[in-house]
């Protein structure tokens, strides 16, 4: 091996899955309400396997278009190679949305880069990766995806990270370089060698998944709300303009509620907030809004995580927030800005 190729194939997968992971929240959300208003009859576990076909599908035919072309007759093979690392961006963009999309079912949401980082990387490493963060995770009875956002203090994320990066570029970037060489043989070879290799890698994703986050719930809290498709021109996945003075309501992730609404007052409370997180006690935000919160919000993390287009939800994204910690022993939930 050619001295310096290791370390640069380290920076390379690095750097593409700090790319992918940086997504905002936003396009997993619309990813997940999309599918439920399509299917508003369907049970989690029922999206789960649709999510689970819809990757397999997007991965699987990837690995055959880029197969075919990397193969063509009079096709250089630094531009064969050129398109093989944009199909590996893809894959691993296909599987950030995926994983972060099932995650949403099964009411975690995950806004954290470097515990997203975790999520991916572990599912791309197999049982290896996940008997690891199941170690740090310690014994819980639970499967590690679901502890993932709340479990493991900042410090364990990154030395996991650190680790799981190093497992990754080793093994993921030799799998992939095999299926790189596979991939440029002509007469079809290539791209039915990019299907299948694709669609194997895909399928290993789809059980390390499962392992994460184990059956999806019985039933979702709430019945679908409809998917309305941004307007035209309307960059919908930028975040809220931020100022020194707060976040910007008109210009942030939708309209303010109404006045004489319930949630209303949790609204300009985040409206006015300074920083760009903000941790407040359940009994705090029971003096701010008429008739408290519901008990729901004091017994279930969903009722805060669960990014469906709910009144709570509503209020703090237009805002310009999101919540990122929920602690129902404390009763304390934490506010990112978005």
């Amino acid at each position: 091996m050619r001295k310096g190729t290791l370390p640069d194939a380290r920076r390379v997968l690095g750097r593409a899955i700090d790319q992918v992971s940086a997504v905002h929240h936003p396009v997993v959300t619309r990813h997940v309400t999309r599918l439920r208003s399509r299917r508003p009859h369907d049970s989690p576990a029922d999206v789960v396997l649709a999510l689970e076909k819809q990757y397999l599908a997007t991965v699987a035919g990837a690995g055959v278009a880029v197969g075919g072309a990397a193969a063509a007759p009079g096709l250089g093979t630094g531009t064969a190679l050129t398109l093989t690392a944009g199909e590996t961006l893809t894959f691993l963009q296909a599987t950030n949305l995926f994983c972060l999309a099932v995650a949403e079912v099964h009411g975690q949401t995950i806004t954290d880069v470097e515990r997203r980082k975790t999520l991916v990387m572990t599912v791309l490493l197999g049982e290896s990766g996940a008997r690891l963060v199941e170690t740090a995770v310690g014994p819980s009875g639970r499967h590690w995806g679901r502890l993932l956002a709340d479990r493991l203090p900042a410090a364990r994320v990154h030395a996991l990270n650190t680790v799981l990066g190093r497992w990754l570029t080793r093994r993921y970037a030799r799998r992939q370089g095999l299926l790189a060489v596979g991939r440029l043989v002509p007469f079809g070879i290539g791209a039915a060698v990019g299907g299948v290799g694709n669609a194997t890698l895909a399928r290993n994703v789809i059980a390390e998944v499962r392992r994460a986050f184990g059956s999806p719930p019985a039933a979702f809290d709430e019945a679908p709300p409809p998917f309305v498709l941004p307007e035209a021109g309307e960059d919908a996945d930028r975040p809220a303009v931020v100022t020194h003075e707060g976040p910007d309501p008109a210009r942030a992730h939708g309209a303010a509620p109404a006045a004489d609404t319930k949630y209303r007052p949790l609204f300009d409370h985040l409206a006015a907030e300074k920083a760009g997180t903000a941790t407040r006690s359940f009994d705090a935000l029971d003096g701010l809004l008429t008739g408290g919160l519901p008990a729901t919000a004091r017994q279930r993390r969903s009722w805060w995580t669960t990014s469906t287009d709910r009144p709570q939800t509503r209020a703090w994204a237009a805002a310009g927030f999101a919540v990122s910690d929920v602690d129902l022993q404390a009763g304390t939930v934490t506010f990112v800005r978005s």
